[in-house]
């Protein structure tokens, strides 16, 4: 988000979606940004609201498929969505993506869980499966290009113990 900001300080609103337990909602209102949360999950948005509907920042929490966002077209200068994407089947990835870039009126905070031999011995070592979701670097940078982003940065977390990057996409026209 620091970098973000430094590169276009004219940021105002976000949508985060999933919204899980607010962690990322957390973070986006202490840079002073107008946030509006959703997650597929009642529960969840319940725990939200009780959570921030007392920050003046905190816009509102809805129940809603981030693959089917209830939102006009470039409703939100910045759309954040960690988590998910490599929860999902290939057609869905990309629905939520297309969605992104709809409601998006600038830029995309998204994160990936990117295949890699090294994550593919640790699943095999841990007797796990891999999530549906994820892919090859190269073909998760064609999808988002595909969809109308570039990617302006990225960047692995916990590279050894985790597949996920995050990218930070600024949306074409």
């Amino acid at each position: 988000m620091n970098y973000l900001k430094e590169q276009d300080n004219s940021l105002e609103t976000v949508c985060d979606i999933p919204v899980g337990t607010g962690k990322m909602t957390d973070i986006l209102l202490k840079f002073n940004l107008k946030v509006t949360s959703g997650d597929i999950s009642e529960e969840m948005m319940q725990f939200i609201d009780l959570e921030f509907r007392e920050h003046p920042n905190y816009m509102e929490e809805k129940v809603i498929d981030a693959s089917s966002l209830p939102y006009p077209d470039n409703s939100f200068d910045l759309l954040v969505n960690i988590r998910l994407i490599h929860k999902v089947d290939p057609s869905t990835r990309i629905k939520i993506l297309e969605e992104a870039h709809r409601v998006a009126k600038s830029y995309y905070i998204v994160s990936f869980g990117v295949d890699s031999l090294w994550q593919k011995i640790r699943m095999k070592l841990k007797s796990r499966d891999p999530s549906p979701g994820r892919e090859k670097k190269k073909q998760i940078k064609k999808e988002i290009e595909s969809v109308g982003f570039e990617i302006i940065k990225e960047r692995s977390v916990l590279p050894i113990f985790s597949n996920e990057v995050i990218f930070l996409l600024k949306k074409n026209y």
